[in-house]
């Protein structure tokens, strides 16, 4: 199965990843926008 992608959305916007590593720099940058009701979800 290829996954094409992560969405996490934010209070503000939906932010689109190309790959897991993207997504969790985006997470250690922007701690405060991640919580336990926006989990990021994956795109296939």
């Amino acid at each position: 199965m290829e996954i094409k992608g992560f969405t996490l959305t934010t209070p503000e916007t939906r932010q689109h990843f190309c790959c897991a590593g993207c997504l969790s720099i985006y997470q250690l940058l922007n701690k405060h926008y991640i919580t336990p009701h926006n989990p990021p979800t994956t795109t296939k």
